[in-house]
């Protein structure tokens, strides 16, 4: 097997222990990062071999450090394991072999490394794969596979596997190797963007980027369906520049939401809302500006407004200059108009975090606001938008507070009970525990690798976090306790191979893309984070912090803890869909069962409101608790339309009956009533199969021979229990009720194929699989019920072993790769 490429990263240094002519023990320190073919190997073992001569003879010394590599970095100490000294001569010329994973490292074309012990420092200059023997190949492909490889070190090393893959476990997929496979700039750069002079904050939704410029002072909306080739398409500027908007003066965040997007402007002190329907014209139709602003405004607390979120009908705004979170109502976009607010303490409010607030993140009802003064985050109960109240906060020891990475604190993502913050000055990152508002406390950080990184974008486990070393830096966070850097992509200003990353600003994670707006080369940065990619993908658990799904997305059951995107195809749901936040819907909502809830967000339904053919008006309205229908309304149109076939009515004919819609059953009977044809019509005789009249039956006889008699008490089930062959379509405006008819299919007993199921009492089903609690065996049973006429043991674990707790197991509950159970005698779960 070839070696691995360390473009210099390996470094031994020596701690000498023991300066003399006799043999002395010691210890060697080894750090550095580990690297094949430019990239970083995520994790592996290092095998370290010391001989007293070049070539031959037998090893002084030999240790394998077990996972001593970890996100392509390794600290190990040498020499400092008991039983294992490295005893050595001083001043004496030794060898050092290394091996990666079981494969050789060459020393520039040379199987060992010399050095001198209890002199100086060893160093490896490059470890080039380029000097492997070639003979050792055992395949055209270039890699050795060894009894030892698992998949992730064959894969590492740049195979690509062309035979089935079945995973027993977890599959990781990390989004290592970053390129950049797209970029658009402006055009006082040679570019093509009319509106991308000095990007700096970058929203992306529906297949477009918005973008917001301080240079131009305006909003870019750049198509990026083609990630290769990102275009924009429209672009709406300040009165200052020459555009239509009033408040886009040095234009710094954006946020979309539904057809319109969100922008602030710092030196308007103000919020611009622009309608984005047609992304060609984006145009503002309302603004609202601080009291400060040069041109006049309501809002008392809008100064120099750095960042903003949009959640539901309001705005969050972080106002740098009034120490504030600022609430803005966005239900008229139109007019929007400040509702809410709370002052940092020193400006004389409540607030004990918000000096300088410059960036806010909301979730529920809280607003995770950072201050850059303050050194800190501050969390505002804003469930009362009216009211918003600091109920927690912590912050930096440099300001007597409890967080190690707080000094500076930029911007902050919050996802998984977790608010992960950016801080400027340590040049980190600090993960905050927020599950507790009231206590939030710092878990984790990385510090000093991060030179002044700016905003920060949260995608499952992974960070990606713009930094001043003109690049992408993406830290794994699946452990909160300890994140650390996996890869970095720089700009060509800096040796790197990205082409628009020179002053990275804001980011935004979507599909696989990681889009990146830089202010110093005026463009838009498409990032491409090698993603998982598949044709098709049967998964039992999927979780995931953010979905986007391009055409049709199929869940039997589904749980999204950030949010879950879906395009064209539409979104169907089995089990029902519970949605803990706002739910926004750019298209139409058809609901064939029953919509419960305050009815807050269906107020001014446009169109029919009830499916029908016909416009005319609102046929729903809010009465405080349900949708109910606006039966006046409904009355009256019907009256107007008493030429209609019944037929055509009959769809219209719906009322609310304490909850669910049901038919207005007395007008739908005086309507038949009223157009039942006598015998003598001569519709009569090809259409008496239809009529049917509320006490009676014409020609019963007639109508028997057809098989099917319909009285007044009959209902849609009587029906059809008589004609269970029914072939016309039926069409329900109100709730429908299935009345389960169980079938017995298949079963598994005790013992059968190893199946431990003495005394079951719980089970649950997830995927292709049911977990089973059995008491009496205290043991969790698996079965395989792919085919539910076939049930098959899968396996078990019982009670004590590898520690299990399943003394008489009480209850089940799954949940992505993990099972909850509870032991009544063992008192534990």
């Amino acid at each position: 097997m070839g070696g691995f490429q360390n473009r210099g990263a390996l470094l031994l240094a020596i701690l000498v222990l023991f300066s003399s002519n006799l043999y002395a023990s010691e210890i060697i320190s080894f750090q550095g990062k580990a690297l094949y073919n430019g990239t970083l190997i995520q994790s592996g073992d290092i095998e370290v071999t010391v001989y007293d001569v070049s070539t031959g003879g037998s090893p002084i010394y030999n240790e394998t450090f077990v996972n001593s590599i970890r996100g392509g970095f390794f600290d190990v100490m040498i020499g400092n394991t008991t039983g294992k000294p490295l005893n050595m001569i001083y001043a004496k010329n030794y060898w050092i072999d290394l091996k990666i994973e079981g494969n050789d490292i060459d020393w520039e074309g040379n199987e060992r490394k010399n050095f001198m012990s209890g002199v100086g420092n060893i160093t490896a200059s490059v470890l080039d794969q380029s000097n492997i023997n070639i003979s050792e190949f055992s395949n055209d492909a270039g890699y050795l596979t060894t009894e030892l490889d698992t998949l992730q070190t064959v894969t590492s090393r740049g195979s690509i596997a062309t035979a089935n893959i079945t995973l027993n476990g977890g599959f990781d997929q990390r989004p290592i190797n970053p390129v950049e496979v797209g970029y658009v700039i402006d055009n006082n750069l040679g570019g093509s963007a009319t509106t991308l002079d000095g990007a700096n904050n970058v929203f992306v939704s529906g297949g477009y980027a918005y973008i917001t410029s301080f240079g131009d002072e305006g909003l870019s909306v750049v198509d990026v369906s083609d990630p290769t080739n990102p275009v924009e398409v429209g672009s709406v500027r300040d009165t200052e520049s020459g555009g239509t908007a009033t408040t886009l003066d040095n234009a710094y965040g954006v946020f979309v939401q539904g057809d319109y997007a969100y922008a602030i402007s710092a030196m308007d002190h103000g919020l611009s809302v622009i309608d984005v329907s047609d992304p060609t014209s984006p145009v503002e139709v309302g603004s609202l500006r601080a009291i400060s602003s040069p041109q006049g405004g309501t809002a008392s607390c809008l100064g120099m407004p750095f960042d903003l979120f949009v959640s539901g009908d309001y705005v969050y705004i972080a106002s740098y200059l009034n120490y504030s979170l600022t609430i803005v109502d966005v239900s008229d976009p139109t007019s929007p108009v400040q509702v809410g607010y709370i002052v940092d303490s020193e400006q004389g409010g409540t607030a004990t975090t918000l000096k300088f607030a410059i960036n806010v993140f909301v979730r529920g009802d809280y607003a995770y606001v950072t201050s850059q003064d303050d050194n800190g985050l501050s969390i505002i109960d804003v469930s009362d938008p009216t009211n918003p109240v600091e109920v927690g906060y912590v912050t930096d020891s440099e300001v007597g507070g409890t967080a190690t990475t707080l000094d500076g604190a930029s911007d902050v993502f919050v996802s998984g009970g977790y608010a992960y913050v950016t801080s400027r000055d340590d040049d980190g990152l600090s993960v905050i525990d927020v599950s507790n508002p009231t206590n939030p406390a710092e878990v984790g950080y990385i510090d000093t690798i991060l030179n002044s990184p700016q905003t920060i974008f949260v995608s499952g486990d992974y960070a990606y976090i713009p930094t001043d070393d003109e690049g992408l830096s993406i830290v794994d966070i699946s452990d909160p306790t300890n994140p650390f850097e996996i890869d970095f992509i720089s700009d060509s200003e800096v040796g790197g191979t990205a082409t628009t990353l020179d002053g990275p600003w804001g980011v935004f994670v979507s599909g696989g893309y990681a889009y990146i707006a830089s202010s110093d080369d005026d463009g838009l940065s498409i990032i491409d984070l090698q993603g998982f990619s598949s044709h098709a993908a049967d998964i039992g658990s999927l979780n995931v912090g953010s979905l986007d799904v391009d055409d049709f997305f199929f869940a039997i059951r589904g749980s999204f803890s950030d949010s879950l995107g879906v395009g064209f195809g539409g979104l169907k749901v089995d089990g029902g869909l519970t949605v803990n936040n706002d739910a926004f819907i750019d298209g139409d909502l058809n609901v064939t069962g029953v919509i419960s809830g305050n009815g807050s967000g269906l107020t001014d339904v446009p169109g029919d409101g009830v499916g029908l053919s016909f416009s005319d008006t609102d046929y729903l309205y809010d009465d405080g608790s349900t949708v109910s229908f606006n039966e006046s309304l409904l009355n009256d149109t019907i009256d107007a339309r008493d030429d209609d076939t019944w037929w055509a009515l009959v769809a219209r004919w719906l009322f609310n009956n304490g909850g669910s819609l049901d038919f207005n059953e007395t007008l739908l009977n005086d309507t038949i009533d009223d157009r039942i044809p006598s015998e003598t019509d001569p519709v009569y005789a090809s259409e008496k199969d239809n009529y049917y009249n509320k006490t009676e039956v014409y020609n019963k006889s007639e109508i028997d021979s057809a098989g099917y008699l319909t009285s007044e008490s009959d209902t849609l089930q009587d029906t059809l229990d008589r004609n269970p062959n029914a072939s016309a379509d039926i069409k329900l405006n109100g709730s429908f009720k299935q009345i389960p008819n169980p079938v017995h299919l298949a079963n598994l007993s005790d013992g059968v194929g190893g199946a431990l199921l003495s005394g079951p009492t719980e089970l649950f089903v997830s995927g292709e699989y049911a977990y089973i609690a059995s008491m009496i065996d205290s043991a969790l049973e698996i079965v395989d019920v792919t085919d539910p006429s076939d049930p098959i043991h899968l396996s078990s674990l019982s009670d004590g072993v590898g520690g299990a707790v399943l003394n008489t197991i009480n209850s089940v509950f799954v949940v992505g790769d993990y099972a909850y159970i509870t032991s009544t005698f063992g008192n534990a779960l």
